[in-house]
């Protein structure tokens, strides 16, 4: 996640990072990285292009280095919200999903109004 940061996204959003605050355990980790690389997968099946903010959280999950951007933290919480209300959802991760949903929303800053996004995945064009 060095070097350039993705399309779309400014220098100073890509460098702030705030994970250090979180500390996960390998269920919640497995859950976060589950629910991510559905969105990535999904975006695959349906010929669209994968969101880059799913690539770069799954990518922060399977290495050593643990940090997110406040915007990744708004869509990890988003995701994992929506996956923990979903009645398909096995009960003990419905569980874990919510609980890291709710430490990201109490420990990142809430998402200016011109970030937050419809109920769809797309990419917001400028951050």
């Amino acid at each position: 996640m060095g070097g350039d940061p993705p399309e779309g996204m400014n220098e100073t959003t890509s460098e702030s990072r705030d994970w250090d605050r979180i500390r996960l355990s390998r269920a919640e980790a497995w859950v976060c990285h589950d629910v991510t690389t559905a969105r990535l997968i999904d975006a695959e099946e349906r010929g669209d292009a994968k969101p880059w903010w799913a690539i770069s959280i799954t990518l922060t999950l399977e290495s050593d280095r643990w940090t997110l951007t406040t915007f990744e933290a708004w869509r990890l919480q988003r995701v994992l919200a929506d996956y923990a209300n979903d009645p398909h959802t096995p009960a003990e991760d419905a569980s874990i999903a919510r609980a890291v949903a709710d430490r990201l929303e109490s420990t990142f800053e809430s998402p200016p109004s011109t970030l937050r996004l419809d109920g769809s995945d797309r990419t917001v064009e400028s951050r």
